[in-house]
């Protein structure tokens, strides 16, 4: 090789700089793009997938791995260039300059190849109306490139790789996880496994950024609860993952091979979709106001979790009125009708049409039976726990359980049942315990209900001190909490403070948050969203 001029104006000889350690800087560039030779697989479908292949076949076996793709073929340069890399008797200049060659090329997978004990790898490549061209490499001897074949008719590439370290168990596992979203084209030992989406809610196809290059992708609703979970892919196969905060959950899937170069770090392809964070997030909840618009031909569970993607993306500031005007509350009109979905602002409207009424619904809990209540009045509607605290804290709609219809009991059964209620709590009051039996729910008042109901729905929101359940008990004090993990408080009737309780909720539902701020003493602390009600309607007095 020539020289160079030096800072002095000599001769360098350039050649004499190359005779490096080829192969140890081959070994330290897969160390550093692979956890392991077992990584390679989904490497090879990475070149496949971006020399635009629409089917992949992945077969894996002990020590061995073999890649079909009918992708564009491997240009001949670069498969000359590996061969020269896989030769290590070839001169260390012409290694080296196949190596950045390669690498110049982002041809990643082919250069993890170079860096591996290889027993034998034979690699078929044709263009369509070309010759194939094949690479053939035996342990021991020099590797060998020539035609194979007649011309090809249409694009395929084949790879055989019998190496130590592949790994066949660990290489599926890894596949199907890093290869979850590059479509149903790619196949592992037959099985398609690329459709990652496939039990999504709904998906839609994004494009983000806009101009000629917008970053293209999935965005899906997932089924199962969840936080943000963005997929950064090159070339189909996730190199890294994305989080999110301040947005509800949802999954996205970006493709950024066109928009990174090959050697791109996790951490470049992160700082690719910074910018556009926000649309993506819009995005997302475009498309759970569009399913939202769908919730009568949904299933329970998919309505259930449309409506609590939407009531948390309120609850963060998104698109506020636009949730209020979804169609995901369902409500009772008949005995014997399927509910029906009305607004949040249908049922404000509803219930302010009331006489002289504030912002307050009848309400049941989900799996509670509607058939003991009188309807004819405001919509009935059928909440949990935190759908009704984060309506109550963002909109201030307020719940209040339904009115029962009479029911009649036989009086000796009557009469027997609450002698041997009142029987038993005189006798726990009499060794002082004063904590006579729970009541039923449909035992209690008006007002006593409407306060178990109320603290049912803080309760969640108090923090993971808090009981998981209350419920009054006959006696008269104190209020306890019993139990471990799933703790419950008992609030019994006669107790002083518990009287107060039910008298302060019956003058306003605001004043849930000092009444549950007395009655859990320290046991968690209900959530910003109760004070600031409390406070509203504290200042109106």
């Amino acid at each position: 090789m020539s020289g160079a001029p030096g800072p002095a104006g000599e001769r360098v000889d350039v050649g004499a700089l190359l005779t490096i350690d080829v192969d140890a800087e081959l070994r330290k560039l897969a160390t550093a793009q692979l956890q392991g030779p077992w990584q390679i697989p989904a490497e090879l479908a990475r070149r496949a997938l971006g020399a635009g292949a629409a089917a992949v076949e992945i077969h894996l076996g002990r020590g061995r791995v073999t890649v079909d793709d009918d992708g564009a073929a491997i240009a001949d340069a670069i498969l000359r260039d590996l061969a020269v890399l896989l030769d290590p008797q070839a001169p260390a200049d012409r290694r080296h300059s196949a190596l950045t060659d390669l690498e110049a090329a982002g041809q990643g997978a082919l250069l993890a190849l170079a860096g591996l004990h290889i027993d034998a790898l034979t690699i078929t490549t044709a263009a369509a109306g070309a010759a194939p061209q094949r690479l053939t490499l035996r342990r021991g001897r020099p590797p060998i490139v020539a035609a194979a074949g007649p011309p090809a008719k249409a694009p395929r590439t084949s790879v055989d790789l019998h190496a130590g370290g592949l790994e066949a168990a660990r290489a599926r596992a890894f596949l199907a996880d890093v290869g979850a979203y590059a479509g149903p084209g790619l196949k592992v030992d037959g099985v398609a496994i690329g459709d990652g989406l496939r039990r999504a809610l709904a998906t839609a196809p994004i494009a983000l950024g806009g101009g000629p290059r917008p970053i293209r992708g999935q965005i899906a609703i997932a089924r199962g609860a969840g936080e943000p979970r963005l997929y950064l892919l090159q070339h189909g196969i996730v190199t890294t993952h994305q989080s999110l905060t301040q947005a509800p959950a949802f999954d996205a899937v970006l493709e950024l091979g066109p928009h990174a170069d090959a050697r791109a770090s996790a951490a470049d392809l992160r700082g690719l979709i910074e910018p556009v964070l926000g649309d993506l997030v819009e995005e997302a909840v475009d498309l759970m106001l569009a399913v939202a618009e769908r919730t009568p031909r949904l299933g329970p569970e998919a309505q259930s979790r449309v409506r609590s993607l939407l009531l948390q993306s309120a609850r963060l500031g998104r698109r506020r009125a636009e949730v209020e005007a979804a169609p995901i509350i369902p409500c009772v009109q008949s005995h014997d009708a399927a509910p029906v979905f009305r607004s949040l602002r249908d049922l404000r409207q509803a219930a302010e049409a009331e006489p002289g009424g504030p912002s307050i619904l009848p309400a049941l809990y989900p799996g509670q039976s509607s058939d003991e209540v009188i309807l004819g009045g405001p919509p009935l509607v059928i909440l949990d726990a935190a759908a009704r605290s984060t309506i109550t804290e963002v909109y201030g709609l307020r719940f209040r359980p339904p009115s029962r219809q009479p029911r009649a009991r036989g009086a000796l059964h009557r009469r027997v049942g609450e002698r041997l209620a009142d029987g038993l709590a005189a006798a726990l009051v009499a060794l002082r315990i004063g904590v006579g039996p729970r009541l039923a729910d449909d035992a209690l008042t008006a007002d006593e209900r409407a306060l178990v109901d109320h603290l049912r729905a803080l309760l969640p929101s108090c923090g993971p001190e808090a009981p998981r359940e209350v419920h009054f008990c006959r006696g008269r004090g104190p209020v306890r909490r019993i139990g471990g993990p799933e703790a419950t408080l008992l609030l019994p009737r006669d107790d002083p403070e518990v009287r107060r309780s039910v008298a302060a909720l019956a003058r306003s539902p605001a004043w849930i948050y000092p009444i549950a701020l007395a009655l859990l003493r320290g046991h968690g602390m209900p959530s910003p969203g109760a004070r600031s009600t409390w406070l509203r309607d504290f200042g109106r007095r």
